[in-house]
């Protein structure tokens, strides 16, 4: 089964390697260079989005803030965290906001 995936990072090796992996996997990556990138897109798309895999620094919008706006307008939507800054406060944040999971910085793509 292939997904379409919503994939927003303000880094752009981020965003490639991220997109690689999904697509070597049958997976259409749609790519974001920040939050509010990834709401436009999200908007645009409605309900054909699977899964969002979020970066939680980046500077225009970080990725919570982003995934709650996304929420507010759509159906529930799957998201994966991905962050460096693994500090209780952040994983407090991302899980309270309904994170499926959230991966540290490098991401390990054995993870995803």
């Amino acid at each position: 089964m292939s997904y379409r995936v919503l994939v927003a990072d303000d880094a752009p090796s981020a965003r490639e390697t991220l997109q690689e992996f999904l697509m070597r996997e049958g997976h259409e990556a749609l790519l974001a260079s920040g939050g509010i990138e990834a709401l436009r897109i999200a908007e645009r798309l409605e309900t054909a989005l699977d899964l969002s895999i979020l970066d939680v620094n980046m500077p225009d919008l970080d990725g919570i803030e982003t995934y709650l706006r996304i929420l507010e307008r759509r159906r529930p939507l799957p998201c994966i965290f991905i962050t460096a800054d693994t500090s209780p406060d952040v994983r407090s944040r991302a899980m309270d906001a309904g994170a499926f999971t959230i991966i540290p910085k490098p991401v390990r793509l054995d993870l995803l």
